[in-house]
């Protein structure tokens, strides 16, 4: 960078000082720019799989020979110059003068010569590079043609994803029996109703494609839910612990939008929803709403650069585990969200102990290693037929589901365990009549599933609230109903809001309606505003308006 200038460029470096020659008329002269010299090193390609955006390692020198530590600065922010205060303090000044900030960049982009150019992608996941498909984790890519030199970026918990090296014969073998151990007919690490739709949205995870629900591990505390979630989300690294999950609840929503995004074709754990802990517990229902519904719809949430021009959008693209003490509200997200309940008693210690300790040894990540590297050579396929073989397996729970999404959540997961089966026969880690009876247990698991998951969204529909809380508020006597002819009901004092004060039937509360032999007629603002109060003192208020609701 040092030397005389050159004809075609009027900047020069020398001593730790950057010049620019000025002709004037006595001839040319040279003016000082800096008492530093900036070198950009490399230009660094982020990609994260909605835009490319790219930055400068810049490493510089003052004139008193005092190293200046690389730093990196996005192109966006590059051109004002404002950045090096703040990289490298008072040591570096850019001199005063009109454009001299200009003058500055430009001489430190032309005497920067040809710096290394590097792409690093920001996500996990399927990418086709250079004609072949690759699973890309926080240690490099899975998969077909030549991985040399893909990079990948990751950074905070989500640099967990750290796959090994796909093994081979026994080692794989030995790594996927690991893996399958966990469902041993006489010793299992749970019941197949708890340990199927877990490993199964793991499976499901990793083949990509569009993937429309989450999955909730529910259950109260010390029934070690986190545990069973911990061991699913070791599948995608050793590094990963009940303390050290990707996403957590105490997260803003902003964070744990951007984790979704990143983690692409992979399980994503967020640990801990429990309202009842939670300093605002509509704020942490608000935030499972928009996140679970932005996975299921396939959509994030809208935004605009600094211009006003519109930013690609940045859905989930993996599928979402949370565990928590409590389930989200409204029912159509619960439709958007298995439930997975883990009762007291279920979770074998003595066998979560062992589990722990092969994930802790990177068998378990070592397994979905393996099963990447099965998928890859014909995943381009794979991914073409995605939409075929969900819809089949969707429609083989449609009569055992009364939600519309419930099927298609519970044949994606059978999907995911239909593959990881098919990869285990062929590599030798079970037989064909193991891969059988497994199978037997995943449906019929499922379909427990599916089962229960009616019983959550029976729950949740607010018009069966409405009308489980209606007799109760008048039972409680906080509202009541009179008569079509006026004053009590006959024979239906208890269940209409009535008592006898000082000798005569008083409708205790406000009236919320009338009732005669056939028909209950309700006056619809006062009754919902009296059931809506009894909802919001459960802190389950109704998710509907009152005219959806008569609807």
């Amino acid at each position: 960078m040092s030397g005389p200038p050159r004809k075609a460029c009027p900047y020069y470096e020398r001593n730790g000082v950057v010049y620019k020659l000025v002709p004037t008329k006595e001839g040319e002269t040279e003016v000082a720019l800096s008492n530093f010299v900036a070198t950009i090193t490399q230009v660094t390609t982020r990609d994260d799989g909605a835009e490319r955006r790219v930055f400068f390692t810049v490493e510089g020198r003052t004139a008193t020979g005092r190293s200046l530590p690389a730093t990196e600065v996005p192109t966006a922010e590059f051109n004002d110059m404002k950045w090096v205060p703040s990289a490298w303090g008072n040591s570096a000044v850019i001199y005063a003068g009109s454009k001299v900030r200009e003058e500055f960049r430009t001489a430190t982009q032309l005497l920067s010569g040809n710096p290394v150019e590097q792409l690093k992608f920001g996500h996990t996941g399927w990418r086709e590079i250079n004609g072949a498909w690759r699973y890309l984790h926080a240690g490099g890519s899975i998969g077909a043609g030549d991985g040399a030199g893909v990079a990948v970026d990751l950074a905070g918990s989500l640099a967990r994803y750290v796959l090994p090296e796909p093994p081979t014969g026994r080692d794989l073998v030995a790594a996927v029996r690991a893996l399958l151990s966990l469902f041993n007919k006489t010793e299992p690490l749970a019941p197949d109703r708890v340990t199927v739709p877990v490993f199964g949205a793991v499976f499901r995870a990793v083949l990509g494609g569009t993937i429309d629900f989450g999955l909730l591990i529910f259950g109260r505390t010390s029934v070690f839910k986190s545990e069973v979630a911990t061991l699913g989300q070791q599948c995608m690294g050793q590094g990963f612990d009940s303390r050290s999950l990707p996403g957590n609840w105490a997260s803003t929503v902003n964070a744990l939008e951007h984790a979704a995004f990143t983690a692409k074709d992979a399980p994503l754990v967020i640990d801990d929803f429990n309202p009842t802990g939670a300093a605002d517990p509509a704020k942490l229902h608000a935030a499972a709403d928009r996140l679970f519904r932005a996975a299921g719809n396939g959509v994030g949430r809208g935004r605009l650069n600094a211009d006003l021009t519109a930013r690609p959008d940045r859905p989930p693209r993996g599928l979402i585990i949370c565990t928590g003490e409590d389930v989200p509200r409204g029912h159509s997200l619960r439709g958007r969200l298995p439930v997975v309940e883990v009762r007291p008693g279920d979770v074998n210690v003595a066998v979560l102990t062992r589990c722990q300790r092969d994930a802790a040894a990177g068998l378990f990540a070592a397994a979905t290693a393996g099963f990447l590297k099965w998928l890859a050579p014909d995943y381009g396929a794979t991914l073409a037929g995605l939409p075929a073989a969900r819809a089949a397996e969707r429609d083989g729970f449609a009569s055992a589901a009364p939600h519309g999404r419930t099927p298609g959540a519970c044949g994606d997961l059978l999907l995911g365990w239909k593959r990881f089966l098919t990869f285990a026969r062929e590599v030798n880690a079970i037989s064909a009549e193991q891969e059988g009876v497994l199978l037997a247990r995943v449906r019929a698991a499922l379909f427990e599933l599916a089962d229960a998951q009616a019983e959550h969204l029976h729950a949740a529909d607010p018009t069966e609230q409405f009308l489980a809380l209606l007799p109760a508020l008048l039972a409680a006597k906080e509202a009541h109903l009179e008569a079509l002819s006026g004053g009590h009901p006959e024979g239906l004092h208890e269940t209409t809001g009535w008592a006898v004060i000082a000798g005569d039937w008083k409708g205790l509360g406000p009236r919320v309606g009338w009732i005669d032999a056939n028909f209950v007629y309700l006056m619809p603002d006062a009754v919902y505003a009296e059931v809506q109060r009894l909802a919001t003192a459960q802190k389950q208020p109704l998710t509907m308006t009152p005219r959806t609701l008569w609807a």
